[in-house]
């Protein structure tokens, strides 16, 4: 009789146990399917974003490419010293002060980092390629943008003090064919060249970003 009793006890014992851990693993389950579930909004909600860069640094660098063009063309006015083509060189340099500056789409990203929450990403070198590609490639483009808008605000300096802007009235023409003009078109012209390129590496390193994040929303991480 005091072996049932005993036996009773153990196997009520044992019922709460088992049930406790089939609580403990249905809790374990729900919350890996939770995050798995989220794991996939957070892919998808970067392929937006990526997809929607990868077009954005193709426009800023037709854009750029088009400016470049525009500097070939005035250097080779500033090297013909033909003081009646002036007006062609002013209409180039006036156009350089249209300039576009790549705004990536990062607030997820940002927002997963400063929360600590970037974990939620399971493959750990996608984790790697986002952070080359924000911290890396998209800085460096802003980096290189910045240049150009330093070499322009020294144009800007230079053209107020020869052109009205107004009247488009041009005091001084010939030091628009001397060195510090032709070295400021030459460092502008060296700054865009900077880039293109950057724009190019920042497509390259999207492109292959987004291809990562397609084969692991669709279960292939190699």
């Amino acid at each position: 009789m005091q072996n049932n009793l005993w036996w009773d006890k153990i196997s009520d014992i044992l019922i709460v146990v088992v049930g406790i851990l089939i609580a403990l693993g249905l809790d374990s389950w729900y919350d890996d399917r939770k995050e798995a579930k989220l794991e996939q909004q957070y892919l998808s909600t970067f392929l937006e974003d990526i997809s929607a860069d990868i077009e954005n640094l193709k426009v800023d660098r037709e854009f750029a490419d088009e400016q470049h063009n525009g500097l070939l063309a005035l250097l080779r006015l500033i090297e013909e010293r033909d003081t009646s083509k002036l007006d062609s060189m002013l209409s180039y340099a006036n156009q350089l002060g249209s300039f576009r500056e790549f705004s990536p789409h990062n607030s997820v990203y940002r927002s997963l980092v400063q929360s600590g929450h970037f974990n939620i990403l399971k493959d750990y070198s996608l984790k790697e390629n986002l952070g080359r590609l924000h911290l890396d490639a998209y800085e460096t483009v802003a980096i290189v943008e910045d240049v150009y808008i330093d070499f322009y605000m020294n144009l800007l300096g230079f053209q107020m003090k020869h052109f009205n802007f107004l009247t488009g009235a041009v005091s001084m023409k010939e030091d628009y064919f001397g060195l510090e003009f032709t070295n400021m078109i030459f460092g502008l012209q060296s700054a865009t060249q900077q880039k293109l390129h950057k724009y190019d590496k920042a497509v390259e390193r999207a492109i292959e970003v987004k291809e990562h994040l397609l084969r692991v929303k669709n279960g292939n991480k190699a």
